[in-house]
């Protein structure tokens, strides 16, 4: 694992990524960082998991420097030593030290060849060559700046350094990075590093889009070409019937989100580009996707995400994707439809398309749906970046190229029925994506122009006291229900009351507290204005009612509960105060005296539940007039209380006290609200054999195929919190690995989310699930990790973080299989080595010397990628028996007299295994 200095730190970027995007589109990104700030010549290092002994070293990075960039501020990226000129390093290296204008460097010594003027904010792609002549040593170091994204090196570097260096480095065992004369501000961010023996191991880039519509435009009005390809392959579209953009509701909420989205009103509403043929037929593989918003009924619902023809008799043979309420070959509800049509198909006929499991299609909210075709005829159907099952498929085709497409229209679909509801980042790509590559482009997002919360929403008591400050909580909302923060700072003023808040103005990022001091009795209504300016208008509420009317008095309640864990016994105070007419502060309103105070509690966020607090041993009612109670009020004006509630949330506690006899007539209120969080969270992962090590039978998945995990959030009791999740703006978990064994071994991250809580594993509501949530996740490595959950904010309802059990031992994991190539096919040593080498019949022959046979075999996990951890101690156990041969029976070129092939016999030796790289392993015999 990587080792770093103080000061180091892992950041994430997924809101402004690391992201190198070549000449074609295709890309390479990185939303988690090194930042490194401060010098040191071990900033940041890490062993390798075998030693590198090869000829050729490939090393790449993605890398971003802000700050100021000054003469000989440098980063280098090494390998085996880390001090000035002790090995081969390439980086950054400001103005060849002060000799220059150029920033990046590559070096074999003390001395550097250089590229490039760096500009400040950009990201760039960096990939360094070390290669071995006939000497034993790293002789030959080649830099590449932005290269394309090919499979094989550039054939000119952009930096380039060949000699006999001092320092001689001919294995490699440790990389890292060193780093001299930063300072201030200054900053160097590193993505996405990686090493290997070939070009392909480290240049490994996403492809790029066919055609990208994001709907940014506004003020559409049926222009050609309005609708703006963003893939740089200008392929523009026109809308027709009206076509509106919103950003409302957007997918992504917030900025950078998805921001705009075409609002399509089910009736005219469409997209069409009359060109689209000339770049989809003929293709050999095709993956397209959106996000969708419905707001149709799920009945009778045909409705069409995009087309390529006109409808021809119902049926889906062009190429196209759709909602279908009664799905017809796979006797499924409420499908996924996608098809497809190939130059191996009949126009006139079905050709090849699949219909979904049943429960795919929504309503009202935001759904991410792909498909991807490969010339193989397989379709498959991606929902929220996952892959769905298929209930049946129709057709006998699907083989071949593309065709029959004479335009694509989104928004309509085989059936005629147009789009209700929402699409954006419509997307098309001329090659079938992987499932994490469709989980990747699902979950980008872009800066937003021109973009303000939604809201500002107000949270008050309902209730002040004119002796002393209000606390008014301030969020910038990103949507209606406030379920999501605005990211962006916004200044916030307050207008009314005037001249009585503090800070006034605020600024806001997400949320903070503001106090409002007004000192006469009055009814106060509260008003505030944004900038950037909010799109709708001040929401303000007290508990769970929305009123922007906050009533002050001079006497009243100062009700205080600490924020708490759920379940547990805490201490609470009611205050009794009043305002001294004389110096107009709070002084205490009862003094060694008993009084009959009415308490009940409210839900505030989430606004509803089903259980109580209960104070001193007796539950509260959960609205007016409440339960009354003897409180001893002490010299101070201080009660006492004892306080349990078995739930999590924010919740208001009411106090009213309405005085007789002397008294008659007085009447004394107060609320206050503390935030119950969850003790820890449990989780259930069903089938794990909680392996400690490499045994028959314990593998619990493969590398990269998804397992089902169960969350709940529980308090002090071990007894589930039915509200986690129910919050105004969800509060969720999310699962860090660990890697158990083997040990030193690669932990790239997990994959996988949970769904919402409240639902079942099948996504259906119900108060039996509430407080508990599924998800599907995946971990593409082979090895033993331990699972941790925590909250994905941090800070439940802003208070502190909340952690969970650790499942110490998930796994094994093992490859889902295995890749094999013949490198060197092997030559057989002749008998006689003459001018026309021979060797005749019956004569016994053997491998050449040096020519044995080589195989290399690659261990992968689910989608291709190469599971490094195989080849580390245990986790390794394909032999040479696990591999079948099968000999020739016959020569495949020599015949005898009579024409037929001349028989041979073959006896194999034993194959010898060794590690080429991690997940690497040849074979020779």
């Amino acid at each position: 694992p990587w080792q770093g200095a103080a000061g180091q730190s892992v950041i994430d970027t997924s809101a402004n990524p690391l992201e190198f995007v070549d000449s074609e589109g295709r890309r390479i990104r990185s939303a988690t960082t090194l930042e490194i700030v401060g010098n040191n010549d071990e900033i940041a290092s890490r062993p390798l998991n075998e030693t590198f002994s090869g000829d050729t070293l490939f090393l790449s990075m993605l890398v971003r420097f802000t700050g100021d960039p000054t003469n000989n501020d440098f980063v280098g990226f090494w390998i085996e030593r880390p001090s000035f000129g002790a090995s081969p390093q390439f980086g950054l290296k400001v103005n060849e030290g002060g000799s220059g204008t150029d920033d990046f460097f590559v070096r074999l010594d003390q001395n550097a060849d250089y590229s490039t003027d760096i500009v400040p904010g950009e990201t760039y792609l960096l990939v360094a060559q070390y290669s071995k002549s006939t000497d034993n040593f790293f002789n030959s170091a080649k830099l590449w700046v932005n290269p394309e994204c090919n499979v094989n090196p550039p054939p000119n570097p952009s930096a380039e350094r060949n000699l006999s260096p001092n320092n001689r480095v001919s294995e490699v065992s440790s990389v890292g990075f060193r780093s001299e004369n930063l300072s201030g501000s200054d900053a160097f961010e590193i993505g996405q590093v990686a090493v290997g023996a070939r070009w392909r191991d480290v240049v490994r880039c996403s492809p790029g889009p066919l055609l990208e519509y994001r709907m940014e435009q506004t003020g559409l009005n049926g222009t050609a070409g309005e609708i703006l390809d963003t893939s740089g392959n200008n392929r523009h579209g026109t809308s027709f019937g009206g076509l509106a953009t919103s950003i409302e509701s957007p997918a992504i909420p917030g900025n950078p989100g998805t921001c705009r989205y075409g609002d399509f009103d089910g009736t005219n509403d469409r997209i069409i580009d009359s060109d689209a043929g000339d770049y989809l037929n003929g293709l050999e593989a095709i993956t397209v996707m959106a996000w969708v918003y419905n707001t149709a009924s799920l009945s009778g619902n045909d409705r069409g995400i995009f087309f390529t023809d006109d409808p021809s008799g119902g049926r889906d043979n062009r190429l196209g994707l759709r909602y279908d309420t009664q799905g017809f070959f796979g006797n499924g509800s409420n499908v996924i439809k996608a098809s497809v049509f190939t130059d191996e198909c009949n126009l006139n006929q079905e050709c090849r398309q699949v219909e979904t499991v049943s429960g795919q299609m929504v309503q009202n909210q935001w759904q991410h749906i792909a498909m991807t075709w490969t010339t193989d005829g397989e379709i498959k159907v991606f929902v929220n970046g996952s892959q769905v099952g298929t209930s049946g498929t129709q057709g006998t085709g699907g083989t071949g190229a593309l065709a029959g497409v004479e335009r694509l229209e989104v928004g309509f679909g085989a059936k005629g029925q147009r789009w209700q509801g929402g699409i954006d980042e419509f997307r098309i790509f001329g090659v079938a994506l992987t499932e994490a590559e469709i989980m990747a482009e699902m979950n980008r997002a872009f800066p937003c122009s021109g973009f303000g919360p939604n809201h500002i929403r107000l949270t008050h008591p309902g209730q002040g006291l004119t002796c002393s400050p209000a606390e008014v909580t301030v969020e910038a909302c990103a949507n209606d229900d406030c379920s999501t923060l605005f990211s962006d700072p916004v200044e916030v003023t307050f207008s009314s009351p005037a001249n009585n808040w503090v800070p006034n103005p605020v600024t806001v990022k997400g949320q903070t507290d503001v106090q409002l001091s007004v000192t006469q009795p009055n009814t106060v209504t509260l008003e505030a204005s944004a900038a950037p300016s909010a799109q709708n208008p001040t929401r303000c509420f007290s508990g769970s009612v929305e009123t922007c009317e906050l009533t002050f008095l001079d006497s009243g309640f100062v009700v205080d509960v600490p924020d708490h864990v759920s379940g547990s016994l805490v201490s609470a105070k009611i205050t009794a105060v009043r305002k001294d007419d004389e110096s107009e502060r709070c002084v205490p309103g009862f003094s060694d005296e008993t009084k009959e105070v009415s308490l009940w509690s409210q839900y505030s966020n989430p606004s509803s539940g089903t259980l109580a607090v209960s104070v001193d041993g007796s539950a509260l009612s959960t609205s007016a007039p409440g339960s009354a109670r003897s409180l001893q009020f002490d010299s101070v004006g201080v009660a006492d209380l004892e306080l349990r509630y078995p739930d999590v949330g924010r919740i208001t506690l009411n106090a009213r006290h309405e005085g007789s006899g002397e008294s008659a007539g007085l009447v004394m209120t107060g609320n206050g609200s503390f935030v119950a969080r969850p003790a820890y969270f449990s989780l259930d992962i069903p089938g794990n054999p909680a392996a400690t090590g490499v045994a028959e039978g314990n593998v619990f998945r493969s590398a990269g195929e998804p397992f089902p995990v169960t969350i709940s959030a529980r308090n002090v009791d071990d007894d589930i919190t039915p509200n986690f999740g129910r919050e105004s703006a969800p509060e969720g978990v999310e699962l860090t690995p660990s890697l158990v064994a083997p040990v030193g071994g690669f932990l790239p991250p997990l994959g996988g989310s949970f769904r919402n809580f409240g639902e079942d594993c099948n996504g259906d509501p119900g108060p039996g699930n509430n407080g508990t949530a599924c998800g599907d996740f995946e971990w593409p490595e082979v090895g033993i990790i331990s699972l941790e959950p925590s909250l994905v904010s941090g800070a439940y309802l802003g208070t502190e973080n909340v952690l969970g059990n650790a499942v110490a031992n998930v796994g094994r994991f093992a490859p889902a299989d295995f890749d094999m190539q013949i490198v060197d096919a092997g030559d057989v040593e002749p008998y006689c080595s003459a001018a026309n080498s021979f060797a005749y019949i019956g004569q016994d022959l053997g491998w050449s010397p040096g020519s044995e046979p080589l195989l290399e075999v690659e261990a992968l996990a689910v989608g291709g990628t190469v599971t490094r951890n195989y080849t580390s101690g245990s986790f390794l156990r394909l032999d040479g028996s696990g591999i079948d041969r099968l000999p020739s029976v016959a020569d495949e070129l020599a015949s005898g007299t009579e024409g037929a092939l001349l028989p041979v016999v073959a006896t194999l030796d034993p194959m010898a295994r060794s590690v080429f790289a991690p997940g690497v392993m040849p074979f020779t015999f």
